[in-house]
């Protein structure tokens, strides 16, 4: 989810995302560059689907604190969230025509 192929493959046109963990939907967005937009999922204070994950699933860890759209998350967090993705998520899209 995080490779530079993967964001190369993705349609630089505004569109629907989607983003799946297993069979489940767990956000949807709309953007003008599909493309511009899954850079954002790499950076905590420009998606709130990271904060999401990270307040859901790091929120005991010693080093949490909340993140906002002006501040991320400690780099262990971060991290932590990054791999959390990698295993867990999936994203498709469909590009408006």
């Amino acid at each position: 989810m995080y490779s530079e192929e993967w964001l190369e493959n993705a349609p630089n046109k505004p569109g629907l995302y989607f983003v799946w963990q297993k069979d489940i939907i767990v956000y949807v967005g709309e953007t003008a560059n599909i493309q511009k937009r899954m850079k954002d999922l790499r950076l905590t204070y420009n998606h709130t689907l990271r904060r999401k994950v990270g307040r859901e699933n790091f929120k005991d860890d010693t080093a949490y604190y909340p993140a906002s759209s002006s501040n991320k998350f400690h780099s262990t967090i971060e991290e932590k969230i990054n791999v959390y993705a990698m295993e867990n998520l999936k994203v498709s899209n469909l590009r408006a025509s």
